[in-house]
């Protein structure tokens, strides 16, 4: 499959890296999708988890992000 090829290592911006990992899922993009999760959990911390866990909590496909962005006040 074509999306296999991508380098998300580009993307530096934690809002790009959401949409991107939105439309990675729409698309079922697998292994990029588990590639921007990876990302995205070393970009969260306890002053942007609030912004991770309002982008994707709704959306059913991103429950590993979900559990990444509480990390941060469970700990």
């Amino acid at each position: 499959m074509i999306c296999s090829n991508i380098d998300v290592s580009v993307l530096v911006s934690l809002s790009y890296l959401l949409d991107f990992l939105v439309a990675v899922d729409f698309l079922c993009c697998d292994e990029i999708k588990a590639g921007v999760e990876k990302k995205i959990r070393t970009q969260i911390s306890k002053d942007n988890w609030r912004e991770v866990l309002t982008f994707t909590r709704d959306i059913m496909g991103l429950d590993n992000t979900t559990r990444a962005a509480l990390e941060p006040i469970i700990k």
